[in-house]
């Protein structure tokens, strides 16, 4: 499951309509001409496919009866996101809703579950039977899509503005973001309101994903949302992980959630072998690692020649400056939160 970065969005696209609604649990922005009924409306046909917290929803009542016959968008996901697991080596499962929606319980009705439940919990596709269209979970396991559910929305409704006609413009879904147009993507420091570091995309339909592990937990941050499906355990490497891709919503966010579970050397290496993507990684041990970001935005990155390769070291330094030097220090002190606002432009 993954917990999507709070968003503040400004735009400024000359005679553009900013429209907001409450779709998938987050708030969802589209800033386009004309047709924003109709990206929203494709958003929610995504909710009502893969929630797991909608009783209407397709996702909901295969959890709770336990086999049914799904319609084409919610097995075609299903069937997308076993294709990510075997990319990613088994770190992106969906069948882990045992633990992420079972055993541990964020928000109002808080649980953390013990490590002998996480031990014997139902987690993996040999619990998950598909012939066709019809699905059946065996023992206890349970489906998730928290992890890509938001970027296959995204995608759904860029494809019907892009079916519209509409060529300029974005959507963002908490920390997934499609850039129609061009946009710029402020990144700030996931502990302070600072920012960062400021993508500008170099060109359109830039697919946008950050996960992060510091703001979604229960009681404390070992607790976090962020569950590694191998271990069964909360991941505690990575406190913000952003890709950027000209491929699909759906595939970034997939990814920057894997990725979030990953132990650092696998992060890595995959995401070299992966050029299709761009990333910005900032763990917990105050460090930035950054890579191929040049082949999809200009961007203010740094490249510190002391490391050897593209990391920096974030200590001695309250505040994170936009523009700062290759030796710059940048501190984790006062953990607050993490924005990433964009704005599009012409």
């Amino acid at each position: 499951m993954k917990f999507y970065l709070i968003l503040s969005v400004i735009f400024t696209y000359l005679n553009a309509d900013i429209r907001t609604q409450v779709i998938m649990g987050t708030y969802v922005t589209i800033n386009v001409k004309k047709y924003h009924n109709s990206a929203f409306e494709r958003m929610k046909e995504v909710d009502l496919a893969l929630s797991s917290y909608n009783k209407d929803a397709e996702i909901f009542k295969l959890n709770s009866k336990r086999e049914l016959d799904l319609t084409p968008l919610a097995i075609k996901s299903l069937n997308y996101a076993k294709e990510i697991y075997t990319l990613t080596d088994g770190y992106f499962q969906v069948a882990i809703g045992n633990i992420t929606k079972d055993l541990y319980r964020f928000g109002e009705d808080e649980r953390v579950a013990t490590k002998d439940e996480l031990k014997n919990a139902s987690v993996g596709w040999n619990l998950v039977q598909i012939d066709n269209n019809h699905v059946k979970l065996l023992n206890s396991v349970k489906l998730d899509f928290g992890g890509i559910g938001k970027g296959i929305a995204v995608d759904s409704a860029a494809s019907k503005l892009d079916y519209l006609g509409v060529k300029e413009g974005s959507i963002s879904a908490s920390g997934d973001i499609k850039c129609l147009g061009l946009c710029k993507i402020d990144i700030t420091n996931p502990f302070t309101k600072e920012i960062f570091t400021t993508f500008q995309t170099l060109k359109p339909n830039l697919a946008v994903s950050t996960s992060g592990n510091y703001r979604r937990y229960v009681k404390k941050k070992e607790n976090n949302h962020l569950i590694n499906p191998k271990s069964k355990t909360p991941e505690q490497i990575f406190a913000s992980v952003t890709l950027v891709s000209f491929k699909s919503n759906a595939y970034v966010d997939a990814l920057s959630t894997a990725i979030a579970v990953m132990p650092l050397k696998k992060a890595l290496s995959f995401l070299k072998e992966h050029h299709e993507l761009g990333y910005l990684l900032i763990t917990t041990d105050n460090s930035v690692y950054f890579g191929n970001l040049d082949s999809f935005v200009t961007h203010n990155v740094a490249y510190d020649k002391k490391n050897g390769d593209n990391k920096k070291s974030l200590e001695n330094q309250k505040t994170y400056p936009l523009n700062y030097g290759e030796n710059a220090k940048i501190s984790y002190e006062k953990i607050s939160t993490s924005h990433i606002s964009h704005k599009a432009y012409k």
